[in-house]
Parts: C-alpha cells; structure tokens; sequence
C-alpha cells in the first residue's frame, strides 16, 4: 500500500490508507511495517507506533497530532540522531557438550543408553541439565559480562529484556549515536569471533528505540481514532 506522510504543524505521522476489502496478513503487512520504519528511519527520527493502530480519517491522526505535539516533541529532541541496535546473544551446543566432556565423557552417548532405563534416564537428565545450566550460568557471569561492559561504553543506553527460548543467554538493546553506529557494529563482530566457539552475538539494527522510548497511545486514544 502506498504510504504518505500527513503533517500538522511540527510533528507529521506517516500512514498508509487502508482498503477495508484487503484481508491484513500478519506476516506481509508486519514486515512492510518494518521497512517503512527502517525508511524514515534513515531520514529522522521516529517514535514508532504499534502496528495495527487504526484511524477513521486524516482528520483523527491530525487531532491526535495536536494533543501529543508537545509531549512528542520533547521525545523526538531527546532521540534525535539515535538509533536502537538490538544484539542477541545464543549458547552454542558443540562448546557445551565439549567443556563438559571431562565430567561426563560423550553426553549423546549418555543419552542415548539412558533412553532405556527410565529411572536412569530421569537421574541423568537432572544431573546434566543442571550441570548445563551451572555452565551457561558461569559463562554469563564471565564471558557475557565482560562483553556487555565492552558494548555499554559504545552505548548512550543499555536495556537486557527478558530470553526467548533456551539457546537465548542475551536479548539486549543499545541506544547509539548514528555516527557511532559502524565502531559500535565492529565491537559486537569483534566480540562475536573472540568468544564464537562458546556463544554466538547476532545484531539487528537500525531499529527505532522501541525500547527507549516511553510513548504509548492511551486506549481512550485509539478509541477516538477509530470512533471519529
């Protein structure tokens, strides 16, 4: 769909007209999403909305322009010429099964002989898991925090939220300055082939600071925005 750009005064809000005949793809129109953010990205700065947000009409996104002017103005100066770079942080299998190979001898081994006595099975699951878990937690309190000291003083900001899965040891993101941006990107590569054997670091950028900025529209907004 053919995305335009409505402004009033200031601010402006870049919006694309919806066919209401069109049935919305989650995976299709999430990632056009995506590139239209990363787009206007490279121009300015952007406080982005969550997508899906829905108005009536350019008369709606222009009174909520209005409203919030002042408060999103002050957001914008505050991110002006910064971007977020997200960096992901997974456990390689090989490097743990290798470290533990004193202790252990052949894990898979060990699994498979397991697998034909449940009682041995359920013991040596435990005592491995937990040995597993010790080793990726020792590898967090060495490895992993010497290198998120290393990024945080290429960083304004640092924010680690919650891991997905269980290969995950770091889901972070990074407030840099746009000219920072490519030394910062060299540090993580630098990082990623320094410890790769053990764990993998894998960046995503540019991003808007979805996790620096506190700006959300408030549910009597959306309301408005639709109801008008």
């Amino acid at each position: 769909m053919p995305v335009e750009t409505l402004e009033e005064g200031s601010v402006a809000a870049v919006i694309s007209r919806l066919d209401s005949d069109q049935e919305l793809s989650i995976l299709r129109d999430t990632r056009a999403h995506q590139r239209v953010l990363e787009d206007v990205l490279r121009e300015g700065t952007v406080l982005p909305v969550s997508f899906g947000t829905v108005a009536s009409g350019g008369d709606s996104v222009r009174r909520l322009l209005r409203t919030r002017a002042a408060e999103w103005l002050r957001v914008l100066a505050d991110m002006d010429d910064k971007i977020e770079v997200g960096v992901k942080v997974f456990w390689e299998k090989e490097a743990v099964i290798k470290e533990l190979a004193p202790r252990w001898g052949n894990i898979e081994e060990l699994g498979r002989k397991a697998a034909k006595d449940g009682a041995e099975a359920q013991r040596l699951g435990m005592n491995v898991g937990k040995a597993v878990a010790d080793l990726l937690e020792q590898w967090k309190n060495t490895h992993l925090a010497r290198a998120t000291k290393t990024l945080e003083r290429g960083a304004v900001a640092a924010r680690y939220n919650d891991t997905i899965g269980v290969r995950m040891l770091m889901n972070a993101a990074y407030l840099i300055k746009r000219d920072d941006v490519p030394a910062f990107e060299r540090v993580v590569y630098d990082i990623d082939r320094e410890l790769g054997s053990r764990m993998r670091f894998h960046l995503v950028a540019p991003l808007p600071a979805y996790n620096f900025i506190n700006v959300r529209l408030r549910p009597e907004e959306v309301e408005q925005l639709v109801r008008e």
